[in-house]
C-alpha cells in the first residue's frame, strides 16, 4: 500500500510540475533576448484537420523541416528521433516501423491517403516501409494508440500517414528545376536526383528521378561474433577478438565461435524512384490531382540469414518494387450540407521476387526463386460538414480488393510462390467521426465498420484443405477528449477497440522466417484489443511537450506454434509436404493463444531558449506481458513465457538545436541511445537478429524475467550535424556515431553504422 501512495505523490509531483513549467514558461520574455519561438503544427491523419496541440491523441510529426535537416538515406531513417517508434531493419534495404510495440501487419501505412498495407504483409518486421522513396515524401504523420482504430483493420498498433511532395498551383507560369545528392561515408552511400515542378494557368506539375547506391554496412569498432546454432554477440574488442574455433562457456556450457565479422558483406543494394504528379484548380476551392510513383530496389540480401554461414549462402530479395497511380478530386461546397467532399481511385502494384539456395546446395539445381505481385484496386471518398460553430461530422467509405498472382519458378515452376497463385482479398469500411469544441476542451467521437472476405486454394498442395474462404464483419471504434486545464496546458484521453482479420499471409503463406518456415493456418480468428492512454499536452511560444500514459490489451492474438502441438502427430499432407522441402527446419501454424498487455510511458518537450536556441528530450518506457497462454497462466519455471516477442528497450534523444528565425543557417548535437533488452521471448531466444548463446530458451541463464547472458545490448550514439542555405544552395554536414560505438538496434538483423560523415546539397535554380 505504501509503495502505490509513493508512486501516486510521484506522479501527482510530476504533473504539477509540467503544469508550473508551462504556466512559466508562457511568461514574455524581453524582446532583446531573442528568444527562439516554437511552431505550431496541424495534424490531419486524425481523419480531420486540426493543431496538434488541440488533438486528443499521441501523434508524431515528421515535417519537411526536419526531413530537409536529416539528410536521410532512406524513409525508415525518418522515423528513428520519434517518440514511442522503432525503427527496425532486418537487412540494410528493408525498415519496419515498431509503434508501441506492434511492428508488421499491425500497424497501418497510407501514402497520399492510400493503403500501402495490404493482405499479404507478414507478421512481425517486414520491409514494405522501405519502398517509399525518402526524397519523394515530404511529410510523416503517425497517430499512436486508440485513435488509430478510426481506420478499422490492421490499426491495432497505429497509423503512418505518408504525404508526398505536391505541386503548387498558380496562374503565373513557374518553373524550378531542382537538383541534389547525398553521400555517406560509413558505407559510402551515394543518393543523386532532379526534379522540376511548376504551374501555369491553374495548373502544376511535378516530376521526379532519384538514384541510389548503398554501399555495404560498415559497423563501428568492434566485431561480431556468431556462434554455432545461428546465434551471435556483439563485441567491443578487435584484436583480441575471440577467433573461428574458439569456446566460449556461459551457463557451464560451451559455444563454438563458427565466424568474426566486421563489416557485415554482402548488404549493398541499388534503388531506382520516380514520382510525377499534375494538380489542376478547375474552380475556386476544388482540386484534381493525379500521380504516380514508382521504386524499384535490388538485391537486397537478408544478412541475418546468411551471415552464420549455416543456413543460407544466398537469399536475396530482387526486385523489390512497387507502382502506384492515383487520382483524387476535392471540393469545397460541392454538395449543398457538405462543406468538404474528397474521393480517390488508386492503382497499387507490389511486386516481390526472393531467390535462396542453402548452404552445401548445388546453385545449378537447388536455386529457389519466387515471385510474388499484389494488384490493389482502391477507391474512397470522404465529406466533411460542419453542423454548427462547435460540431463538425465527418463521414467516409473506402474498399480495396487485392489480387494475387504468385509462383515458384526454380528449380520447377510451380501455381504456389508464397500463396496459391489467384489468391485474393477485400477489405470495405465505413467510418464516422463526430466532432464538439467545447469552451474548456473538445470530444470527438469515432466508429468504423469493416467488412473482409479472403479466398485462397489450398487444394493446389492438398486437396483436403480444399479452396479457403474467409470472411467476416467487424465495427471499433474510439472516444476521445480533451480538457483546457490553463493556457498552454491541456489534459485528455482516449479509449477504442480494434481488430485484425486473418491476412492472406495467415491463412496462406509459406514464408522462411528466423525461428521456422510458416505455413498456412486455415482456421485462425481475428485479433482484437482494447487501447487507452491518457496524457498532457503543452505549448505555449517557448515550450512545447506532452506526457502520455498507455495500455493496450490484445484478445485472441496470432502466434506461432509447431504444427505438431496444433495437429498433432498425423499431419495433413499440406504440412508433410512443406517439411519435406524443408526437412532441417521447424514447421509452425498460426494459431490464437494469448493474451496480451502492453503498457508504457512517453514523453518529450522543447524549450526556446534565448539566443535561437532550443533544447529538446524525448523518451518511452514499453512493458508488455503474456496473460494467458491456451487459457492458462505462463509457467513461472519459464520465464520467457510471459515476455512478448520483441518489446522495445527503453529509449530516447536529447540535443540542442540552434537555429536562428529568418536565418538560413543551423547547427544541432543531439545523444540518441536505447538501454538493454534481455526481457526475451522464445522467439525473441530462438531469433539470430538478438544477440546470445543459443537458440535454447530452456539453456539460457535467467534473473526473473531478464536473460542473464542474451539480449540486445545498451547503446547510445553522440552526433552532430549543420546547414546553410545561400541563395538557392542549401548544404548539409554532420558526423553521426562519432564516438564509432559499435550497436544494433532491437530486432535489427544488421548492425547500425559506424563513424558516418553525410554529406548532403540541394540547388534549386
Amino acid at each position: 500500500m505504501r509503495s502505490e501512495r509513493v508512486r501516486g505523490s510521484a506522479w501527482a509531483a510530476a504533473l504539477m510540475g509540467f503544469a508550473i513549467s508551462a504556466q512559466w514558461l508562457a511568461a514574455d520574455e524581453p524582446a532583446e533576448q531573442n528568444v527562439a519561438e516554437l511552431s505550431k503544427i496541424t495534424v490531419t491523419a486524425t481523419r480531420s484537420s486540426r493543431n496538434e496541440f488541440d488533438v486528443p491523441a499521441a501523434v508524431n510529426i515528421v515535417s519537411p523541416d526536419k526531413l530537409g535537416r536529416r539528410a536521410l538515406t532512406s524513409a525508415i531513417d525518418a522515423l528513428e528521433d520519434e517518440l514511442g517508434i522503432i525503427a527496425q531493419r532486418t537487412t540494410n534495404g528493408q525498415g519496419s516501423p515498431a509503434i508501441r510495440g506492434l511492428t508488421g501487419y499491425h500497424t497501418l501505412i497510407l501514402i497520399d491517403g492510400v493503403r500501402l498495407s495490404n493482405s499479404t504483409f507478414r507478421s512481425g518486421p517486414n520491409q514494405y516501409f522501405n519502398t517509399l522513396n525518402i526524397d519523394d515524401i515530404d511529410r510523416i504523420e503517425l497517430v499512436r494508440g486508440p485513435s488509430a482504430v478510426a481506420y478499422g483493420n490492421s490499426a491495432l498498433g497505429g497509423v503512418i500517414a505518408v504525404t508526398t511532395r505536391q505541386p503548387s498551383v498558380t496562374s503565373e507560369l513557374t518553373v524550378e528545376p531542382r537538383l541534389f545528392g547525398r553521400w555517406r561515408s560509413a558505407s559510402d552511400d551515394r543518393i543523386g536526383g532532379v526534379s522540376v515542378s511548376g504551374s501555369s494557368h491553374d495548373m502544376g506539375f511535378l516530376a521526379s528521378f532519384t538514384r541510389k547506391s548503398v554501399g555495404d554496412v560498415q559497423p563501428g569498432a568492434g566485431r561480431d561474433v556468431h556462434v554455432k546454432g545461428r546465434k551471435f554477440l556483439l563485441t567491443s574488442l578487435e584484436e583480441d577478438a575471440p577467433q573461428p574455433g574458439d569456446k566460449l562457456r556461459s551457463g557451464g556450457k560451451e559455444y563454438v565461435v563458427t565466424r568474426v565479422y566486421d563489416e557485415e558483406a554482402p548488404t549493398s543494394y541499388t534503388e531506382s524512384a520516380g514520382n510525377a504528379s499534375v494538380s489542376w484548380q478547375p474552380t475556386e476551392g476544388s482540386s484534381l490531382r493525379a500521380g504516380y510513383q514508382g521504386l524499384r530496389q535490388v538485391v537486397s540480401s537478408r544478412w541475418d540469414k546468411i551471415g552464420s554461414g549455416e543456413e543460407y549462402d544466398l537469399l536475396t530479395f530482387d526486385p523489390q518494387e512497387r507502382h502506384l497511380a492515383h487520382v483524387t478530386y476535392e471540393s469545397n461546397r460541392l454538395v449543398p450540407g457538405i462543406d468538404q467532399i474528397a474521393g480517390t481511385l488508386s492503382l497499387h502494384r507490389q511486386i516481390e521476387g526472393s531467390s535462396s539456395l542453402k548452404v552445401g546446395k548445388d546453385p545449378a539445381t537447388d536455386t529457389s526463386r519466387i515471385e510474388d505481385t499484389v494488384d490493389t484496386i482502391g477507391a474512397s471518398i470522404r465529406g466533411a460538414s460542419s453542423l454548427s460553430d462547435t460540431q463538425r461530422l465527418t463521414v467516409g467509405a473506402e474498399v480495396y480488393r487485392d489480387a494475387i498472382e504468385s509462383e515458384q519458378v526454380l528449380p520447377k515452376v510451380v501455381a504456389w510462390g508464397r500463396f496459391p497463385d489467384g489468391s485474393d482479398a477485400l477489405d470495405a469500411s465505413g467510418f464516422a467521426q463526430y466532432e464538439m469544441s467545447l469552451s474548456p476542451g473538445a470530444l470527438i467521437f469515432a466508429g468504423n465498420v469493416t467488412h473482409y472476405e479472403m479466398t485462397a486454394d489450398l487444394s493446389l498442395r492438398d486437396p483436403a484443405f480444399g479452396v479457403v474462404e474467409k470472411s467476416g464483419n467487424a465495427a471499433t471504434g474510439t472516444v476521445s477528449g480533451s480538457v483546457r486545464v490553463i493556457d498552454g496546458l491541456r489534459v485528455y484521453a482516449s479509449a477504442g477497440s480494434g481488430f485484425r482479420a486473418p491476412s492472406l499471409d495467415d491463412l496462406s503463406g509459406v514464408q522462411v522466417t528466423n525461428q521456422s518456415v510458416s505455413a498456412p493456418s486455415p482456421g485462425v480468428l481475428p485479433e482484437r484489443n482494447l487501447n487507452a492512454e491518457v496524457g498532457l499536452k503543452a505549448q505555449t511560444s517557448r515550450l512545447s511537450g506532452s506526457l502520455t500514459v498507455f495500455q493496450n490489451d490484445l484478445r485472441d492474438q496470432m502466434v506461432a506454434r509447431r504444427v505438431s502441438d496444433v495437429y498433432g502427430s498425423e499431419l495433413p499432407q499440406l504440412y508433410r509436404s512443406i517439411q519435406a522441402e524443408h526437412p532441417q527446419a521447424d514447421i509452425t501454424v498460426i494459431d490464437n493463444l494469448d493474451r496480451t498487455r502492453i503498457r508504457g510511458i512517453e514523453a518529450e518537450a522543447a524549450v526556446a531558449l534565448p539566443h535561437d536556441a532550443t533544447v529538446y528530450a524525448l523518451g518511452s518506457i514499453t512493458r508488455g506481458s503474456v496473460l494467458t497462454i491456451d487459457g492458462n497462466d505462463p509457467d513461472p519455471a519459464k520465464p520467457w513465457q510471459e515476455n512478448i516477442r520483441r518489446e522495445p528497450p527503453a529509449s530516447g534523444t536529447v540535443g540542442v538545436r540552434w537555429m536562428p528565425q529568418g536565418a538560413r543557417r543551423w547547427v544541432e548535437t543531439f545523444v540518441r541511445g536505447a538501454a538493454k533488452q534481455d526481457r526475451l521471448s522464445a522467439g525473441d531466444i530462438s531469433d539470430p537478429r538478438i544477440p546470445g548463446y543459443t537458440r535454447d530458451a530452456s539453456a539460457v541463464q535467467w534473473d526473473g524475467r531478464r536473460a542473464l547472458d542474451a539480449g540486445t545490448p545498451g547503446w547510445f550514439t553522440w552526433n552532430v550535424r549543420g546547414g546553410v542555405t545561400i541563395g538557392g544552395v542549401t548544404a548539409s554536414v554532420g558526423v553521426e556515431n562519432i564516438l564509432n560505438r559499435r550497436y544494433r538496434v532491437h530486432g535489427s538483423g544488421v548492425d547500425a553504422p559506424g563513424r558516418d560523415v553525410i554529406v548532403s546539397i540541394e540547388n534549386r535554380f
